[in-house]
Order: structure tokens, then sequence, then C-alpha cells
């Protein structure tokens, strides 16, 4: 595995958290996941950098996420309590 395809599953994840396709985005890190050791062998020193902003920029991008999934629950869950009475 080279590191442009590590690069464009990266990119591929990116596009997929940013159209709201979770499951997309997991599938495509459990392949990277499962082949990680193809791309380690593949990476040379001066590529690391790129790569670890991506990596670095995704973690960014599901932290965002994961904090607006956790507001929606508190307004689904709010909306909820709202609907009992």
């Amino acid at each position: 595995m080279s590191i442009s395809k590590l690069k464009e599953r990266l990119i591929e994840i990116e596009l997929a958290i940013k159209n709201q396709d979770l499951d997309k985005a997991l599938t495509i890190y459990e392949e990277i996941d499962q082949n990680f050791e193809k791309y380690v062998k593949n990476i040379k020193q001066e590529e690391l950098k790129s790569v670890l902003n991506l990596v670095e920029f995704l973690e960014k991008l599901l932290k965002e996420k994961q904090a607006e999934l956790i507001e929606t629950k508190k307004l689904l869950n709010l909306k909820k309590a709202y609907t009992r009475f």
C-alpha cells in the first residue's frame, strides 16, 4: 500500500464525516486499521508530517461531530421530557 493510497483513504474518511456518513467513515477506518502494517512499511520520514496533519484534522472533525451529537442528544431528551407533560 502506498502513501498516496493512505492519504486518499483519509480524505475519503473526511468527506464521509462531512457528509454525515459515519458508517462509511468507520468502514474505511477499519480497512486502514487492518492494513496498517502495509501502510507503515511504505511511509517515508518526510511523508509522515503530511499524514499526521490529515490525521489531526480528522481528529478535530470527529471531536466537532461528537460535540454536535451530544448537543443533539440533549435537545432530543429535553424535547422528550416536554412531550410527557
